[in-house]
């Protein structure tokens, strides 16, 4: 299994994933595939709900910004947990 990054969020990310691809091609470290979904303008409740279906083993990472777009801290948290 290779190890995975995945990347979810809004505006904020959206560069993210194309340079952590190229920071990955030249690093003699560990090897990681790298996907995203980003979506400008999202509420937190779009973006959690793009987690729902993850498979995430061990090693593999998660980077998740959410909040951008909401008003209300108590829903940002609930979406969060």
């Amino acid at each position: 299994h290779q190890n995975h990054i995945q990347i979810i969020g809004t505006q904020q990310l959206v560069g993210l994933a194309a340079e952590l691809i190229k920071s990955r091609f030249k690093t003699p470290y560990e090897k990681y595939s790298v996907s995203a979904f980003t979506k400008p303008q999202a509420l937190s409740e779009e973006i959690s709900k793009a987690c729902d279906n993850l498979k995430l083993k061990d090693n593999d990472k998660l980077v998740i910004c959410l909040g951008e777009n909401d008003n209300n801290p108590v829903k940002i948290i609930s979406h969060l947990c």
